[in-house]
């Protein structure tokens, strides 16, 4: 379907997010496929993601092969490589979560970021992370780019491997790891 005039409408709650980019739409398909509610994709991107445009129609979620521009529109960026997820937001982390997720039996390394107000930046960060193996990224909470298109795309799939969790006060992590040592 290809209609310039269609207008694609926001999230309708804080619960969704958009992601885009083709590294970071194929990573929350491996791992959260239950999440997604639509699916938005130029044609010259759909032979690439045939299991996902499979998987859609199996499980009678939308899906639409757009214009590059339409894509834009609906991403809200010019960076979406002709693909675009509206998902369910996965449920946020808390501290107690990550460590209970983590073996005790091994040393965990964990990432603590404050002040990384770039998205950009802030993906680069999750993107190395991911690659170096960090079990957890700790974040303040002034920040508030844990579900951001931008930084999931420059992630490219980071954010579905390692956890993200905000932490209102740094005293509480402090605390909790040396509880944990």
């Amino acid at each position: 379907m290809n209609n310039s005039k269609k207008k694609y409408s926001p999230p309708s709650s804080k619960k969704e997010s958009k992601v885009y980019g083709v590294h970071a739409v194929k990573a929350v398909f491996k791992n959260r496929p239950q999440d997604i509610i639509k699916l938005i994709l130029t044609k010259e991107r759909a032979a690439a993601f045939s299991e996902l445009l499979s998987y859609m129609a199996k499980h009678k979620k939308a899906y639409h092969l757009e214009s590059s521009d339409t894509i834009s529109q609906y991403a809200n960026s010019l960076h979406h490589e002709g693909v675009c997820l509206l998902t369910k937001d996965a449920p946020p982390l808390k501290l107690k979560d990550v460590f209970n997720h983590l073996k005790n039996n091994k040393p965990i390394l964990l990432l603590a970021l404050e002040n990384i107000d770039n998205p950009h930046n802030l993906g680069a960060i999750i993107r190395t992370a991911s690659h170096f193996a960090v079990d957890a990224i700790f974040y303040s909470s002034k920040n508030t780019y844990h579900s951001d298109a931008a930084v999931a795309r420059v992630a490219q799939g980071g954010v579905e491997y390692v956890p993200l969790v905000k932490v209102f006060e740094w005293s509480e992590l402090i605390d909790f790891c040396s509880q944990k040592k």
